[in-house]
């Protein structure tokens, strides 16, 4: 059984050093159809391309030594929609996605609608040029460093929300739609995050 696996999409792919990095710790590489491109310009050889296949060019196709091709042609899912669906059913738990922001907002937006689709079948965070993106629906705990930014936006009105460690602490809260939960800030080494209704993105900012 698969823990943890990356999938490269056809987004906004400019973190090499740290793609190349998760890369080396995960235990399978899949690159949804154009992702494939972003994978070779930073010396990734993926496991599985998947996707709408007629697109890839025969070159590209050649210099992917050891991947397994798999044929997916249904218009009614993005090509990153058929990775993850892919890797659900190879029981992964963990997923990270590289290239799933950036380029066209339609795709942008509909791609983050997945984490909340597949959220309880898979863990999955979202990495681009800027940060992570990931789903919280009842909690979340996670090692802070002082100074570091980071939002909670709400899918729809969120209940009881309580945070520890901010400096914009938030005690059995309600967040709606809006701007309120942008630009929070770590203060300490941990961060403890609480919801009883309701569904968050967490979006934390790498630091420059």
């Amino acid at each position: 059984m698969h823990e943890y696996a990356v999938i490269i999409a056809n987004g906004e792919v400019s973190q090499a050093l740290r793609l190349r990095k998760i890369v080396r710790q995960a235990s399978m590489v899949v690159c949804a159809n154009g992702g494939t491109r972003h994978a070779l310009r930073m010396g990734v050889q993926p496991d599985v391309v998947i996707g709408d296949l007629d697109s890839l060019p025969v070159g590209v196709r050649k210099r992917l030594k050891h991947a397994r091709f798999i044929s997916s042609p249904d218009q009614n899912q993005t090509d990153l929609e058929k990775a993850i669906r892919y890797l659900l059913r190879q029981k992964v738990k963990r997923i990270v996605i590289f290239g799933a922001t950036g380029k066209r907002i339609d795709q942008t937006v509909a791609n983050l609608s997945l984490l909340e689709k597949y959220q309880g079948r898979a863990h999955l965070t979202f990495i681009d040029p800027s940060g992570t993106v990931e789903l919280v629906r009842s909690s979340a705990n996670f090692r802070g460093i002082p100074g570091e930014s980071f939002s909670l936006l709400p899918i729809g009105r969120v209940e009881g929300v309580t945070t520890k460690g901010l400096l914009y602490p938030l005690v059995n809260e309600t967040l709606e739609p809006g701007t309120r939960g942008v630009s929070n800030e770590v203060t300490g080494r941990s961060v403890e995050i609480r919801v009883r209704r309701g569904k968050l993105l967490l979006v934390k900012l790498f630091r420059r």
